[in-house]
């Protein structure tokens, strides 16, 4: 019979004791087969009549419902995902449940700027906040005050929060702000977002805000009677392989005189980059074996400057036993992962959040090949039973997507060693953006060395 570790218990209770919380735990603690045990127990007690999950979509469509049902103590829980046209929706929301899910995307309604922003499912969904129990899956997700789904939330009083997430600080201490006013309506960093500038932050001579040296430690001060911290031991033993993909001397060429000259001409038709930032994301393309263009009618186009990272996918799909996990960042290279499946003889599909049912069939082992991006699979998925290898055909520029993405199979129940392969295409941005994820160097300084031709 599965059951709780007593660390997992001791979060529970901590759960029912303390109405505003954030579990900051270890990506493969369990987070939500706890907050699923604190919900049955917050029920029982009357403290709460209804939760209310907020999660990436395929988070919503699928894994709540299914973590429920393979625990004894939460099997008997009435799980409601809202999803479907306007109609199907609106029924959901009026059918009596214990948990309703809904994805973070559908928290605002599009278009409203000013007021209520919330949509018709969360006000349906909110109609009694006080005894409403909101549940935040990957809280990090809410991390920009000026965003819709923030503001939406915002706007309620519910009578208990709690937040979930494994990188609670994707980019900086500043990223706590948004996630704390929701537990605390500002109590503990200041009611508004401009306040905690004033306080904690400097413009940046680059433009942005940047953290002033020293206030990290006054920050957690302030913030750890909300916080709840759990770290568990590493679930698997997890490889990291870099399978270089050296250019011809033609091809490299090409790609350091569109670097320094942030023009070019390819197959006929001319690349350019207006800055300095549009320039890293079309190095980065370009890397991949691609580059956009804009066709007639203001389509999109797709030039290949070479089929280097391609060509490795069939040489490994060809020679190790699937399943693969496959994560792409470019639309061009879902191409590059399905036809290098079917020159080695493997099934491919291609994720999709609003078919959960494709989860299902990974983890039953009947996907040799699953094409991915990080950020819609990246968070919440249990993918761990499909298997065990995960290639980067492009390196994300988020540490927070990386390591989220890294633990959908390196979790409980991994039983082989997860082996995580980065194509890196060598003499090109690849090896900056493995500077960033490495902790090296950040994301200004990488666009500051591309720009400037700098290599450190």
């Amino acid at each position: 019979m599965r059951q709780l570790t007593p660390q997992q218990r001791d979060i529970v209770c901590a759960c029912v004791l303390r109405p505003k919380i954030a579990i900051w735990a270890d990506m493969g603690a369990g987070k939500t087969a706890i907050t699923l045990h604190a919900i049955v127990e917050l029920l029982r007690l009357g403290f709460i009549r209804r939760a209310v999950v907020v999660a990436p979509r395929a988070v919503a469509d699928s894994t709540w419902r299914q973590e429920a049902a393979i625990w004894p103590a939460t099997k008997a829980l009435r799980v409601i995902t809202l999803r479907g046209d306007k109609a199907k929706r609106k029924e959901q929301a009026a059918t009596p449940a214990d948990v309703y899910c809904i994805g973070r995307d559908a928290l605002a309604e599009k278009g409203q700027r000013r007021g209520c922003i919330a949509s018709a499912d969360l006000l349906t969904l909110a109609r009694d906040p006080e005894n409403t129990l909101l549940v935040i899956d990957e809280a990090s997700s809410i991390k920009n005050p000026a965003s819709s789904r923030f503001r939406a939330l915002a706007f309620f009083r519910w009578g208990r929060v709690i937040e979930l997430t494994g990188t609670p600080t994707p980019q900086s201490l500043a990223d706590v702000w948004a996630q704390m006013y929701l537990l605390d309506r500002g109590e503990a960093l200041g009611k508004t977002i401009s306040a905690f500038r004033r306080a904690y932050m400097r413009k940046r001579f680059f433009g942005g805000f940047e953290m002033i040296e020293g206030v990290e430690g006054v920050i957690m001060q302030k913030i750890r009677p909300l916080i709840l911290r759990a770290e568990v031991p590493p679930p698997c033993e997890i490889a990291y392989t870099d399978r270089r993909t050296p250019l011809s001397d033609a091809e490299q060429t090409a790609y350091d005189a569109f670097k320094a000259e942030m023009v070019a001409d390819l197959d006929g038709e001319t690349i350019e980059a207006a800055n300095a930032a549009v320039l890293t994301g079309k190095l980065a393309a370009w890397a991949s074996g691609g580059q956009y263009f804009t066709e007639v009618d203001d389509r999109r186009g797709v030039l290949r400057p070479h089929r280097r990272k391609r060509d490795a996918l069939v040489e490994i799909f060809t020679n190790e036993k699937p399943a693969f996990l496959v994560l792409y960042w470019f639309n061009f290279t879902i191409d590059d992962i399905k036809a290098a499946a079917r020159a080695a003889g493997l099934s491919f599909e291609l994720f999709d959040s609003k078919r959960p049912e494709i989860v299902e069939r990974w983890n039953a082992g009947k996907i040799d090949v699953l094409a991915a991006h990080p950020q819609s699979a990246g968070m919440g998925l249990n993918l761990q039973a499909g298997g065990h290898k995960e290639i980067w055909v492009t390196l994300p520029w988020s540490s927070e997507l990386w390591l989220q993405t890294i633990a959908r199979l390196a979790r409980r129940g991994q039983e082989q060693t997860v082996e995580v392969i980065r194509l890196i295409t060598p003499g090109t941005i690849d090896e900056r953006i493995a500077d960033v994820l490495g902790g090296k160097i950040d994301v200004q300084k990488l666009i500051l060395y591309e720009i400037k031709g700098t290599h450190k």
